[in-house]
C-alpha cells in the first residue's frame, strides 16, 4: 500500500510518497526511535500517544499520534517483552485451532475450529497494517470463537478423544 501512493514530483525527476502514506512511515521511524530508547519495557501502556508527537518533533517530522500496526504498539508501548507474548498469544491461538481440527468428531466441530485458525491467521496478517487487536468489535468475536473452540478441545479431552 505504501509503495502504491507515490506520486511522481514536478520539479524533481523522483517520486515520493503520498502525503497520509509518508506520514504513517516517518511515524513508524519515530517508534522504532522510541523502542530504541525504551526496549524493554517500552512506554506504557497507551503511551505511545503522548510520546510520538514529542519523538516526532525532535526528529523533525510530523507523525500520527497512533502506530498503525498492533506489533509495533506493542514494541513501543510494551517492549520486547510485549511484542514476544502478543505473538506467543496468537501463536496459542493458532495451536488450538489446530488442537479443534484434530479433535473434532463431525463437520460443524471442524469448521468452527478451521474459522478460527483462519481469523488467528486474518487477524495476525491485519495488525501489521492497523491497530486490530484492541477493536471491540474484531478482538470480541475473536474471543468468542477461541472460546468456542476451546469449549470443544475441553469436551473431546474429557471424552477421551
Amino acid at each position: 500500500r505504501v509503495l502504491g501512493t507515490q506520486v511522481e514530483e514536478e520539479a524533481a525527476d523522483g517520486v515520493t510518497l503520498e502525503n497520509s502514506a509518508q506520514l504513517r512511515v516517518d511515524t513508524w521511524r519515530a517508534i522504532i526511535k522510541v523502542v530504541t530508547e525504551h526496549p524493554i519495557e517500552g512506554v506504557g501502556f497507551a503511551g505511545l500517544a503522548s510520546v510520538l508527537p514529542q519523538t516526532g518533533e525532535a526528529m523533525g517530522v510530523e507523525v500520527k499520534s497512533a502506530a498503525h500496526s498492533t506489533y509495533l504498539r506493542f514494541l513501543g508501548e510494551m517492549g520486547l517483552v510485549g511484542l514476544a507474548l502478543f505473538v506467543a498469544l496468537l501463536w496459542q491461538c493458532w495451536k488450538l485451532a489446530a488442537e479443534g481440527m484434530r479433535r473434532a468428531r463431525d463437520r460443524a466441530d471442524r469448521q468452527l475450529a478451521l474459522g478460527l485458525a483462519a481469523a488467528t491467521l486474518a487477524l495476525a496478517v491485519s495488525c501489521a497494517f492497523g491497530d486490530r487487536f484492541f477493536s471491540g468489535l474484531i478482538a470480541g468475536n475473536f474471543w468468542i470463537a477461541c472460546a468456542l473452540v476451546d469449549d470443544l478441545v475441553a469436551e473431546r479431552r474429557a471424552e477421551g478423544a
